[in-house]
């Protein structure tokens, strides 16, 4: 009985192979697995073993690996053509970067161009990924999930000058803290440590800065002095 539900699985796996290659699709470089047949997830689940186990995990690592494959052909339509938080889209041409139509058959990618020397990198994480450019400096993020059942993905570009704080004591609640300013990876500047602020300021009522607050406003004023375009992806790179 088992076998004979297996091989019914996989006649259906086969004919949806056969379909995919008829209307064009089969090629595409990353799988659309939502438009799958349901028998191929089954019986991938089932040849995973353990109640299928690791499935999932396994088709979103794969996802990724596609991606990154792809070499930037595709990238993702949201945060391309509709911008974040429901501001303008970036203009990812300001980068060098080429977007054309919407893939058809499935319209979560945008066909790119790259500049040259730049590619896409994986992550510790499979639905994260990296647009790198010709000198390994991180210039967007990219999320992918492949999973049929919830499958999407989208874009942010990448600051080059961040801030962040950094506690001098994890173990002491009302630690001092640090703010510290980021190129891309690498901490370039620290300012504090800095204490919490006793009293409140004109205007706040009763609400008194803790370490970690005055060490991120000072963080970001001193971005803001140095770097006043800082949160536009397209400056400070040449």
């Amino acid at each position: 009985m088992t076998d004979d539900f297996e091989r019914t699985l996989e006649l259906r796996a086969i004919r949806a192979e056969v379909e995919r290659m008829e209307n064009g699709t089969y090629d595409a470089p990353i799988t659309n697995t939502s438009a799958q047949d349901a028998a191929e997830h089954l019986l991938g689940a089932m040849r995973k073993g353990n109640g299928g186990e690791g499935f999932i995990e396994a088709m979103e690592a794969a996802g990724q690996a596609e991606l990154v494959k792809a070499g930037g052909t595709r990238l993702p339509a949201e945060g391309i053509l509709t911008g974040e938080y429901n501001r303008e889209p970036f203009d990812w041409a300001s980068i060098g970067i080429k977007i054309g139509k919407v893939v058809k058959g499935d319209e979560i990618w945008v066909e790119a161009e790259l500049p040259p020397g730049w590619k896409l990198d994986g992550s510790g994480h499979a639905m994260w990924s990296h647009l790198l450019d010709d000198k390994g400096r991180e210039r967007a993020a990219i999320f992918y999930k492949a999973a049929f059942y919830d499958r999407s993905c989208n874009i942010s570009p990448t600051c080059r000058y961040r801030s962040s704080t950094e506690a001098v004591s994890d173990r002491d609640r009302d630690s001092p803290y640090f703010g510290i300013i980021m190129d891309g990876k690498e901490e370039i500047y620290r300012l504090g440590p800095f204490e919490g602020e006793s009293e409140p300021r004109e205007g706040q009522g009763n609400y008194k800065m803790s370490g970690y607050s005055v060490a991120d406003e000072s963080a970001r004023a001193y971005l803001d002095e140095h770097y006043p375009d800082h949160r536009n992806p397209a400056k400070y790179w040449d």
